[in-house]
């Protein structure tokens, strides 16, 4: 593996940033990019967090309470 990002920073950035990878700052996303193409763990931690995108975006808007 030819990064300096290991799974733990790039768990910490994926929390930072979301799992939209063309949000990141270049810097982190090339690394990301590298990462993702020889761990698993990697994919697998984005593919969750873009589930979990997916769902939060998919609620329907709550409205808040009056008091």
């Amino acid at each position: 593996m030819d990064t300096n990002m290991d799974l733990s920073t790039f768990n910490d950035l994926l929390d930072r940033h979301g799992p939209a990878l063309d949000t990141w700052p270049e810097a982190f996303r090339r690394d990301a990019e590298v990462l993702l193409s020889a761990s698993s763990e990697a994919a697998d931690a984005l593919a969750d967090a873009q589930t979990l995108a997916n769902l939060l975006a998919a609620m329907p808007d709550a409205p808040a309470p009056s008091h």
